[in-house]
């Protein structure tokens, strides 16, 4: 009968499991506690902020109780670079209960985040049960929540092998350690780092023990660091390596002599009587001659891992914005933070609340809802700028280094008086003069390009979104959001034809200018002031990546020069460097000594333009010469000395092509005021007048006056006479130097009046990129004023000698030169000022 059964239950295929112990690891209760700003060079560690709403409701940041902060009603802002995050694991077992006798390291992270720090800020271990960590973390956004794992703590890559802090030797300072000593213990403290680092050597010679001596080392570490015990048990004589034990907790390594630990409460107590201590702490002399050793930063592995996790509760982080999915993490505009993130911007009605920004310097778009319109079309997606974007603050120090990193900051806000007293114009700080108030940042980093592949049907521009959602990603160093989706929120074309640009009306293209590009205060000019933003730390213009910005006065290219040597489409791209007498042979392969890749000779360190390689793959021959090529033809130097070229082969390949912005000058002349140092102002009057700083031989520069002059040039003596070079009045004249000429001086060449002046700027030759061929396909700027057509050969002439002003979309080509790029949208975002007894080139209209 038994056999029986024994085949029936065979037969069914029952069989009996063993349940697992009770006491195993099943998960951990996980808790976040605050969000810190790290301690650096700007400050001292302090309180992630919240949104503005919040800030007001308590009646300011710092009255924002901890409790409060990261709750639904109280989000943290989106940080700019990384945090660190508090939060403490308790292991539990299978039936929830606290497991007490749990030591292990245990690892942490966020989702939404990234790990930032090094791996003492990525584990810690478990002390009867609990551990507690400081997590360094960046890109926290919307609902995050932080893990524990039973799981090795997740390692960093860079260049393909693992990187971060492994193991380093540590010196343990005599004089910075204090001795305990007593008859049965000698003990060293000390403390390093915020870490705690020690190696116990116990001698207890002559003492009869049944069950050994217990010896408990509580952490008794400052204010804002958990504590945690250690136990174990010694018998006689024994020195005693403690597993290493993460940051904020007793941290142990081993070592050869006496103890390093935190100065706190040390008891040496008997396990036959754990309640009397034998030893009390009191100090006396001894001798301590240091340790070597070394630090580890990942945990020793345990035998067993059971990849146990816990979550936490949902800690709250503002939603994401176009702009705080765009704003740097620091600066460099290479990337933006959020790239590999698939994330939703904005809300549906359906949703049953509304995305509001939260602008705590600009109180006038603080609290509104977000106003996404799409503001251009293309073959392959479409644009779009949020209108409500926060203006943005601009820092002009690094905090991680307490450098200066602005070139020349943006103007301050004005100081306007009011009845209440006076107001900065845009942050409504109180002030006495502008001094006291904020400067912003041209743009708001409030656009983006929307990549779908195709056209976008249905899209219009103009039309204004409910959501946005899609991965973020990097293109030449422009953010896009890739496999996209959208709602509507309005459709214009739907309203009257005098409504369509209802929302497009409310946007003013940002002007760009020479401050936006990144050029100094410097009146000599720098080699890289050749091409407009070359300097990744420039947030100017980040700021405006994706937005329809203005560039006026382009002078459009006058030679249109094949660099592609070797036939295959591409020419390489080029770097600045610092050429030092030993650098620049090298740089040119060549016998010459001393010279940079324009030929030019260089007897100190100086700055100039090279390949990309920096010595690591010397370029081979036909590589030298296209590079050599496209620097002199992008930056006019060499055999496009004052010439305008553009490369053809990228041209034709890219279809982009060089314009020429204006050059610094009084703004009533058409010429670009940005950087006041870079002009030189003298009145005119019927005596001569010479300019007080002279320029380097060779030098170009403008000279407008707003009275009829003669002008003479020469070295610091020279002197205007009635018979020298007439200039008109109101009329932009270039003068190239000659020889050892330096200066310029004027006379008025008639009555000057009461206030007539010269001004005299060094010319900047400052290049920006634009991209016509899909906006106005009938432009041709790759023409022939000798064409044998005469048509074509007019329209070439009347385009060589026209300013425009162009108007598009802004982005950023990272291997570029020069790196941005402007997109006209069609032929009204070009308009044209004639030369001379000239007219537009068609279809271009004259700019009014």
């Amino acid at each position: 009968m038994k056999g029986t059964i024994a085949l029936a239950l065979l037969a069914c295929g029952c069989y009996s499991v063993k349940p697992p112990p009770g006491a195993e690891l099943a998960t951990f209760a996980v808790s976040a506690g605050g969000v810190y700003v790290p301690k650096s060079a700007a400050g001292p560690r302090r309180l992630l902020e919240v949104v503005s709403r919040c800030a007001s409701k308590f009646g300011g940041e710092a009255l924002v109780p901890l409790t409060e902060r990261g709750t639904i009603e109280c989000p943290y802002g989106i940080p700019r670079g990384e945090v660190e995050l508090e939060a403490t694991a308790t292991a539990l077992g299978r039936g929830n209960e606290v497991l007490a006798d749990f030591f292990g390291p245990v690892s942490f992270r966020a989702v939404p985040g990234d790990l930032t720090g090094d791996y003492d800020f990525r584990w810690s271990n478990a002390r009867t049960g609990v551990a507690n960590g400081v997590i360094k973390v960046a890109h926290l956004f919307g609902e995050v929540r932080v893990w524990a794992e039973d799981a090795p703590p997740q390692l960093a890559f860079a260049s393909g092998q693992l990187s971060g802090t492994i193991g380093e030797v540590m010196r343990i300072d005599a004089a910075s350690a204090e001795i305990y000593r007593s008859e049965d213990e000698l003990r060293v403290a000390y403390f390093f780092d915020q870490h705690l680092v020690f190696h116990l050597s116990v001698s207890l010679k002559g003492v009869a023990l049944s069950n050994g001596v217990r010896i408990s080392l509580p952490g008794d570490a400052e204010p804002n660091l958990p504590r945690a015990t250690v136990t174990r048990r010694v018998f006689g004589e024994e020195d005693w390596d403690f597993p290493r034990i993460g940051k904020g907790e007793l941290q142990l390594t081993t070592g050869a002599n006496p103890v390093e630990m935190l100065t706190g409460s040390f008891t040496l107590t008997f396990a036959d009587d754990p309640s009397k201590p034998k030893l009390s702490r009191r100090t006396a002399a001894g001798t301590f001659n240091g340790w070597n050793g070394t630090r580890e930063h990942l945990p020793v592995e345990p035998e067993r891992r059971t990849y146990a996790t816990g979550l936490s509760p949902v800690l709250y982080f503002e939603e994401p914005t176009l702009a705080k999915v765009q704003i740097p993490d620091g600066f460099d505009n290479r990337s933006s933070p959020l790239v590999g993130q698939f994330l939703t911007i904005g809300k549906n009605p359906e949703s049953g609340s509304v995305l509001v920004q939260s602008c705590s310097d600009d109180p006038a778009n603080d609290g509104k809802p977000l106003l996404m319109v799409v503001t251009g079309t293309d073959p392959s997606g479409f644009f779009v700028t949020d209108l409500s974007a926060c203006r943005q603050v601009e820092q002009t120090v690094d905090p991680a280094t307490g450098s200066t990193v602005v070139r020349v900051a943006e103007p301050q806000e004005a100081c306007v008086a009011e009845a209440q007293g006076p107001k900065c114009a845009v942050s409504r700080k109180s002030c006495a003069t502008s001094a006291d108030c904020l400067g912003y940042l041209p743009g708001t980093y409030g656009s983006m390009f929307i990549y779908n592949y195709s056209f976008p049907d249905g899209l219009d521009s103009g039309d204004l979104l409910f959501t946005l959602s899609g991965s973020v990603q990097e293109f030449t160093s422009t953010t896009q959001l890739t496999f996209p989706a959208w709602s509507i929120a309005e459709k214009v074309r739907m309203l009257p034809y005098d409504q369509w640009d209802k929302w497009l009306k409310l946007l003013k293209p940002v002007e760009l200018n020479l401050r936006h590009c990144g050029l100094d205060s410097n009146p000599v000019p720098f080699v890289t002031d050749t091409l407009c933003g070359h300097n990744r730390r420039n947030l100017k213009m980040e700021s405006l990546e994706s937005a329809l910005v203005v560039a006026r006065r382009l002078k459009f290219p006058d030679v249109f020069h094949n660099c592609d040597k070797d036939g295959d489409s591409e020419v390489p791209f080029f770097c600045e460097s610092k050429f030092t007498p030993s650098g620049c042979n090298d740089a040119c392969g060549g016998t010459t000594p001393y010279c940079n890749p324009t030929g030019s000779r260089c007897q100190s360190a100086e700055w100039g333009w090279r390949d990309c390689s920096f010595g690591s793959t010397p370029p081979g021959e036909t590589e030298t010469a296209e590079t050599i090529c496209n620097i002199e033809c992008v930056n006019g130097q060499g055999q496009f000395d004052g010439r305008l070229c553009t490369e053809r082969s990228t041209f034709v390949t890219y279809g982009q092509f060089i314009a020429e912005m204006a050059g610094p000058g009084p703004a009533e002349a058409g010429l670009d005021e940005s950087i006041p140092s870079r002009m030189q102002q003298v009145p005119v009057g019927l005596a001569s007048v010479t300019i007080p700083s002279g320029y380097a031989p060779l030098a170009r520069v403008n000279v407008w006056c707003d009275a009829a002059v003669r002008m003479a040039a020469g070295d610091g003596n020279v002197v205007a006479t009635a018979s020298d070079t007439p200039i008109p009045k109101g009329t932009v004249t270039e003068v190239a130097f000659k020889g050892a000429q330096t200066h310029l001086a004027f006379i008025a060449d008639g009555d000057p009046g009461p206030s007539a002046r010269c001004v005299v700027a060094q010319k900047t030759h400052t290049r920006i990129n634009i991209v016509t061929k899909d906006a106005v396909p009938e432009l041709v700027p790759d023409c022939r004023t000798d064409d044998q057509n005469a048509d074509r050969a007019a329209a070439c002439q009347a385009l060589r000698a026209a300013t425009f002003d162009v108007t598009g979309h802004l982005r950023h080509l990272q291997p570029g030169r020069p790196r941005w790029v402007i997109l006209p949208r069609d032929a009204d975002d070009i308009c044209c000022h004639p030369g001379p007894g000239l007219s537009c080139p068609r279809p271009i209209k004259p700019c009014q």
